[in-house]
């Protein structure tokens, strides 16, 4: 009797482990996929919170320029030849580079299409974004001014390629600013 219980049992620890095995396996692969979706998900938030951070700094930029103008004492958006902060080296509606670093808006030229014709920015020494020297970064920063009335319509737009994607994302800070100083 004994023996015929022996090989019954064979049977079943086949089973029991096949099934073991296919559970284990199955947690595993859900596990794996979870983990690789949230790692994913990660580096496309931090992509997001940096883009949105450059996109912010080109407005203040511009703002900057308009206010360092006005402090110099010339007309807030089309500085005088003996002006120190100056927009491009004539103003124009268009599209321009901007960085912390230079007290002018780098050269109109004309708009790009989702970022192409841009050049990227550049993490320098000090671990800011810039259109100069440094580690290249997969962001490109492009301004656009517009002239509406005395006010200027500001849109600072941040392109990038995602990890895995083949096309670029977009992200766009707008703001108005008036030469509110101008009118005193």
């Amino acid at each position: 009797m004994k023996i015929a219980g022996n090989k019954n049992r064979k049977g079943y620890l086949i089973l029991e482990a096949i099934l073991a095995v296919f559970i284990v396996g199955t947690t595993f692969t859900v596990f794996m996929t979870v983990l690789s979706k949230t790692y994913s998900s990660e580096y496309r938030n931090r992509d997001y919170a940096i883009a949105s951070g450059l996109a912010q700094e080109g407005i203040e930029l511009v703002r900057n320029i308009r206010d360092n103008n006005w402090k110099e004492g010339d007309v807030a958006f089309d500085s005088s030849s003996s002006g120190t902060f100056m927009f491009a080296y004539s103003y124009v509606n268009g599209c321009y580079w901007v960085d912390y670093k230079d007290v002018d808006i780098r050269g109109n030229h004309p708009c790009s299409n989702m970022g192409q014709g841009l050049s990227n920015l550049n993490i320098d020494t000090n671990g800011f974004y810039t259109t100069g020297s440094g580690t290249v970064t997969k962001f490109k920063r492009e301004v656009k001014i517009k002239t509406d009335g005395d006010k200027r319509n500001i849109d600072s737009t941040v392109y990038w390629i995602p990890s895995g994607s083949s096309s670029y994302t977009s992200l766009t800070v707008s703001d108005i600013l008036y030469p509110w100083a101008d009118k005193q």
